[in-house]
């Protein structure tokens, strides 16, 4: 089991009310991460891996997801309570931008290594399959 399904499955029951309009300690409650992945599989192969992710791995997470293709790229959107993100799959590069709620963003750097550590064996994976 990854931690980062195991933070997302703890978080499931927890429910936290964040003004919005009102800065959280002086601050945006919301955390951000910027993670781009650049890759040389080409639009079709890239496409392939990301609905497979949205197909099985999103669910796992509860996550759920909305794909838009384009000529060039497409675009996934998705959300759960406390995380909503969007990843652009083209054919050299995955770029995602999450923003993930305040009890979320506590576990931010546990965050962005999982998603660094399974993006690289995803690409791994279908590196060895090529």
């Amino acid at each position: 089991m990854d931690a980062l399904g195991d933070i997302i499955r703890a978080s499931r029951g927890v429910r936290a009310h964040v003004d919005a309009r009102k800065p959280f300690h002086g601050g945006n409650p919301m955390a951000d991460i910027d993670f781009q992945k650049s890759h040389n599989l080409g639009l079709e192969k890239a496409r392939s891996l990301a609905k497979h992710w949205m197909e099985d791995g999103a669910p796992k997470f509860g996550l759920s997801c909305q794909r838009t293709e384009g000529a060039e790229q497409d675009t996934i959107t998705f959300e759960r309570m406390g995380v909503q993100g969007t990843m652009l799959v083209s054919g050299t590069s995955f770029d995602l931008k999450v923003k993930l709620g305040m009890m979320m963003s506590a576990f931010k750097p546990l965050i962005e290594a999982e998603l660094a550590k399974n993006v690289a064996r995803l690409l791994g994976q279908s590196s060895d399959q090529a």
